[in-house]
């Protein structure tokens, strides 16, 4: 995805800073997938790591204050993706803190009650200071940087300066390896269960193994940890929850993956025309956990591979429709 950054009179804009997140099924977004900031000519240019719509936003401070652009629904292979920035409605600003200020601390603002994804983002400079222009809403503001617990808190216009002190995280580390043949398994994505629901965060603690199928945490909040992982068609869980303290990370956690099941289908309006972008997720009632996602193609037709062999629910969301939902046997 690439595209230009320019104000409402078609000035380009060089120094904004990019977030990208992928909406969800239920309307709010797991985190930022990428921040960016635009170069010379206002030119802005992203890898995301998967196909569908974005929700992308920029914001820049400029002479005289603070511009804020939306776009709710780019390609993931769009080119030419124009953000228009307009003069923000208020303005957040703070400092991000650990032992001393964090430079690079990312702040993320989600809007209450918002539509698709809606997160705008920044990332605090080598003071640890940040600044976001928000368009008229009520937010939630999240703080978070590599080695500390993320934060968050409500926001107002009237809340200025609004100011993060964050503590260390707690460690864990593991290897994801196949059940049946004991060999590590690349690139799964691991989910970090709060069993005591001590972590402060929307998005739940997520990451990815190596290579060599090697996965680590280092900002969970102290609590006590299920873990759980996802490879291609496979699905596994670590045997027991174990407790995660500052001063006594956990180590050689083993998470067995066995393959899982696959849904495919098709979905189409009550005129059978297929409805392409419909975002599709496996919900599975009172338990957490990394339940696949995916979009129809042109054609409306999806696949979800992976999951898990229990009852679960299958939720249907497009733009312009009524949600849906299937129960699986």
């Amino acid at each position: 995805m690439e595209g230009v950054v320019v104000d409402e009179s078609g000035r380009t804009i060089d120094g904004a800073i990019i977030a990208a997140s992928k909406p969800t099924v239920d309307g709010t977004s797991l985190d930022v997938a990428a921040i960016a900031r635009s170069s010379s000519g206002g030119h802005f240019q992203w890898a995301p790591p998967e196909d569908g719509l974005w929700f992308v936003t920029a914001t820049a401070a400029v002479e005289g204050g603070v511009l804020v652009g939306i776009v709710e629904a780019a390609e993931s292979g769009d080119r030419a993706v124009s953000i228009v920035m307009r003069s923000a409605a208020y303005v957040v600003r703070g400092t991000v803190r650990g032992e001393g200020p964090i430079p690079g601390a990312s702040v993320r603002a989600v809007r209450e009650g918002g539509s698709r994804g809606a997160i705008i983002a920044t990332i605090a400079d080598d003071h640890g200071e940040y600044l976001l222009g928000l368009p008229p809403r009520s937010y939630t503001i999240e703080a978070s940087a590599p080695g500390f617990q993320s934060k968050k808190r409500p926001v107002s216009p009237s809340d200025v300066p609004v100011d993060f002190d964050l503590e260390r995280g707690a460690k864990a580390s593991g290897v994801v390896v196949s059940g049946k043949t004991g060999k590590p398994v690349p690139f799964a994505q691991v989910q970090a269960n709060d069993v005591l629901g001590q972590r402060r965060s929307w998005a739940p603690a997520l990451t990815f193994a190596d290579r060599e199928g090697r996965f680590s945490f280092d900002t969970l909040a102290p609590s006590e940890y299920r873990f759980q992982a996802r490879g291609v068609q496979l699905l596994g869980y670590s045997e027991q929850s174990e407790i995660a303290t500052i001063s006594s990370p956990l180590q050689e956690i083993v998470i067995e993956c066995w393959p899982g099941r696959v849904v495919a289908g098709r979905v189409r309006d009550r005129e059978g025309r297929p409805i392409p972008h419909a975002s599709l997720s496996v919900w599975r009632e009172g338990a957490e956990g990394i339940d696949p996602e995916t979009t129809t193609s042109a054609d409306g037709s999806f696949t979800l591979s992976g999951v898990a062999p229990w009852k679960a629910r299958l939720s249907i969301n497009a733009r312009g429709y009524v949600s849906q939902g299937r129960t699986s046997p």
